[in-house]
């Protein structure tokens, strides 16, 4: 066997491995590209979730304040509601899916 035809098949190695890099390159940034796009809509979703929260407390808080100046009374039933509601989000928490 002569050199020369060692040469051209190590040549055709390297192109075919040259080759597959390049594949494998396109193949890793179009996941970065995904991964990127992904990671900025859990960012905006999350973003979004928070200020929602954010609201929600602030309404709750003003609705506090309302029926705290209103009645006591009513405030005590406000207390048990709350209580209520939150026992039986913890509940529907515990128990397992009925499917």
């Amino acid at each position: 066997m002569s050199h020369g035809g060692a040469r051209s098949g190590d040549s055709g190695r390297l192109e075919l491995a040259l080759k597959e890099g390049v594949k494998a390159a396109g193949v890793a940034k179009g996941a970065l590209r995904n991964y990127r796009q992904l990671s900025d809509q859990l960012k905006k979703e999350e973003n979004a979730l928070a200020f929602k929260t954010f609201k929600e407390k602030r309404r709750l808080e003003a609705r506090r304040k309302d029926i705290m100046e209103a009645n006591v009374s009513e405030y005590s039933n406000y207390l048990v509601s709350l209580n209520t509601m939150q026992e039986e989000g913890a509940n529907s928490n515990l128990e397992p899916d009925q499917d």
